[in-house]
């Protein structure tokens, strides 16, 4: 166990490791590596609680969903700790290419974005990154032609905003 300290896994292991997990989620829940519906299940989830009117059934339910989010944050959290990496609080790509020092601009700015990621997923029925592993793992043709899209359209945008940025200075 020794690879859990150090600071950079290989993508190439670390990849083969998401897509096996996809293996017992099939065989076992008859379900698909994905996270966008976990925010909305915690949302009727809460609603069901609040609510003397309306109860919320879980018939189709994505509480795994929020397992697995949870799961996440906790492995980012465990893995920091056993690397023992020392990162500042916003990422100095913020103060060189887009000027941004704050951390409230920066924090408010992650805020938006996030929330533009959930409602564009929930839009599309379904994560990205949900999409491109589970997706392609399955031979989707949808997955095979929006896995190349995203990859061009953020490498496009990430030109245009440094290019827009640097024309400040």
């Amino acid at each position: 166990m020794i690879f859990l300290h150090e600071k950079n896994w290989s993508p190439y292991v670390s990849g083969i490791i998401i897509g096996l997990l996809q293996i017992p989620l099939v065989l076992l829940l008859n379900k698909t590596l994905g996270a966008s519906s976990s925010l909305s299940e915690i949302a009727c989830q809460c609603h069901s609680l609040l609510s003397k009117d309306n109860f919320y059934v879980a018939i189709n339910s994505h509480l795994w969903q929020v397992g697995l989010v949870f799961g996440i944050l906790l492995g980012a959290f465990l893995s920091t700790k056993l690397s023992q990496i020392k990162r500042p609080a916003i990422a100095t790509i913020w103060g060189q290419d887009f000027n941004i020092r704050s951390k409230i601009t920066r924090y408010s700015l992650s805020f938006v974005g996030g929330i533009l990621l959930i409602l564009g997923a929930r839009f599309a029925n379904g994560c990205t990154s949900g999409n491109g592993i589970s997706g392609t793992a399955q031979l989707d043709a949808s997955a095979w032609v929006m896995l190349p899209a995203m990859f061009m359209a953020g490498i496009i945008t990430t030109y245009l905003l440094r290019s827009i940025t640097r024309k400040g200075e």
